[in-house]
C-alpha cells in the first residue's frame, strides 16, 4: 500500500491544477474519474459537477445526498510564486515538490480508500469521496455549492489540516472586510495643509487590532493560542508621488474565536469605521468549525489513532480556514488528520512518505469499523 499511495501521490503532483488554470482542473478531475473507472471493481456511483466552470466529482457506494461519512479533498493548488516548483523529487523519506502535501498526499488517500472500499463490496455505511476544485483561492464554487444542493454527511475526515500526531477538531471564524476611505489631498510640499489617508489608515488598524486581539497575544506557535487575529492583508492607493495620499482601499483580514459573534463583529467595524467617515465595501464571515472534544465519533477516531500511530496523539485547533467550515454549518462532525508535511506552498514543500499508509490505516478502520 506504501508504494501505491506514493505512486498515486505522485500522479495527483504531475497535474499543476493551479486555480485559475480551468483546463488543469478538468484534467485532474478526469484523472480521478478514469483511476476509479480502472481499479474499483464494485458498483459505483459517479457524479460530475461544475459551478462558474470549476469543476467537482463525487464518488459513491450508495445512490443519493446523504452519506454517513464523507471523504474530502480539494484538488486546486495556490499558484507558484517562481518557476520548476511543481518538480518533486524523493529524499530522506520525504516526497517534496509544489502540492506533495496541499493535498496531493491527502487526496491520493482519500482516493485509494475509495476504491478500496468499492472493491470490498462494504454497504454497512453509506460512504462518499468528494473531490473539489475551488478551495484555495476564494471557496465559493466546492463544497458551498454542494451543501446548498442538498447534500448531507454525517461525519467528515478531511487530510488537510493537523498532523501524524495531531487531529484537529476545530478552527476559527474567517471575516474580511473591504473598506474605502477619503480625506483631504494637498501638495506633498505643504502636508500641514490635508490629512495623509495613510496615516489614518494605519490609525484605523491600530484600533481594531487593540479591540479585538489579546494583548499577550503571541504569533509564533499554533497549540494553546485560541485568540482573535487582525491583518490588513491588502491597501491600494493615490498614485501621485507630490500629493498627500486622501483615497485608499484597504482590505482587513479577521480570524476570531467563538467568543465574539459574527453580530458583535460587523457592529464593531461599522462603529469604526463611521467614527472615520468611511465606508465598508464588503462584508464576509466564514463560519466557525468546532466539535466538542466530547464527540463520540471524534473519541472513536483519536483511540483509533492512538492503537495504530504507537505516539502521542491529541486534539488540536487550527488557525486558518477550509472547506471543512461548510460541513460543520450543518451539523456534520469533522476530522482533520493528515501525514506530516512542511513548507506550505513553496518548491521546499514536502510529505513524509512513511505516513501515507499511517492516516490511510486510521482512515480505512474508522470507515470499516467504528459503527
Amino acid at each position: 500500500m506504501r508504494e501505491k499511495l506514493l505512486n498515486l501521490t505522485k500522479w495527483f503532483a504531475g497535474i499543476p491544477s493551479v486555480s485559475s488554470d480551468i483546463e488543469k482542473l478538468n484534467e485532474v478531475v478526469s484523472f480521478v474519474e478514469n483511476y476509479v473507472k480502472e481499479n474499483a471493481k464494485g458498483k459505483y456511483f459517479l457524479e460530475k459537477l461544475e459551478f462558474e466552470a470549476k469543476p467537482s466529482i463525487i464518488i459513491k457506494n450508495f445512490d443519493g445526498k446523504e452519506a454517513d461519512i464523507v471523504l474530502n479533498g480539494h484538488l486546486d493548488v495556490v499558484p507558484p510564486s517562481e518557476e520548476n516548483q511543481f518538480d518533486f523529487y524523493e529524499e530522506d523519506w520525504k516526497l517534496y515538490g509544489r502540492w506533495t502535501w496541499d493535498m496531493g498526499a491527502g487526496c491520493a488517500i482519500i482516493t485509494e480508500l475509495m476504491v478500496e472500499i468499492l472493491n470490498s463490496g462494504f454497504s454497512d455505511k453509506k460512504v462518499m469521496l468528494l473531490l473539489t476544485t475551488d478551495e484555495e483561492i476564494w471557496w465559493e464554487n466546492g463544497v458551498s455549492k454542494l451543501v446548498e444542493s442538498g447534500y448531507t454527511w454525517d461525519v467528515v475526515l478531511i487530510p488537510d489540516a493537523g498532523a501524524i500526531n495531531e487531529i484537529v477538531y476545530k478552527e476559527k471564524w474567517l471575516c474580511d472586510v473591504e473598506f474605502e476611505i477619503y480625506w483631504t489631498s494637498c501638495h506633498s510640499a505643504t502636508p500641514w495643509e490635508g490629512d495623509d489617508a495613510i496615516e489614518k489608515t494605519y490609525q484605523f488598524y491600530r484600533e481594531v487590532k487593540n479591540t479585538l486581539e489579546d494583548n499577550e497575544i503571541i504569533y509564533w506557535g499554533k497549540n494553546g493560542r485560541w485568540w482573535n487575529s487582525v491583518v490588513m492583508s491588502k491597501i491600494s492607493w493615490w498614485t501621485m508621488t507630490n500629493a498627500v495620499c486622501w483615497v485608499i482601499k484597504g482590505h482587513l483580514n479577521i480570524r476570531f474565536t467563538e467568543k465574539i459573534t459574527p453580530e458583535e463583529l460587523e457592529a464593531l467595524i461599522d462603529d469604526l469605521l463611521k467614527k472615520y467617515g468611511w465606508k465598508r465595501l464588503s462584508f464576509f464571515i466564514g463560519s466557525l468549525l468546532y466539535s466538542p472534544k466530547e464527540n463520540e465519533y471524534i473519541q472513536k477516531y483519536l483511540k483509533i489513532c492512538k492503537r495504530n500511530l504507537w505516539e502521542e496523539v491529541c486534539l488540536v485547533h487550527e488557525h486558518g480556514a477550509s472547506d471543512g467550515r461548510y460541513f460543520s454549518e450543518k451539523w456534520s462532525v469533522v476530522l482533520f488528520h493528515k501525514p506530516t508535511d512542511f513548507w506550505l506552498h513553496s518548491k521546499g514543500e514536502y510529505v513524509v512518505i512513511d505516513d501515507l499508509e499511517k492516516v490511510y490505516n486510521c482512515y480505512r478502520e474508522f470507515v470499516f469499523c467504528v459503527k
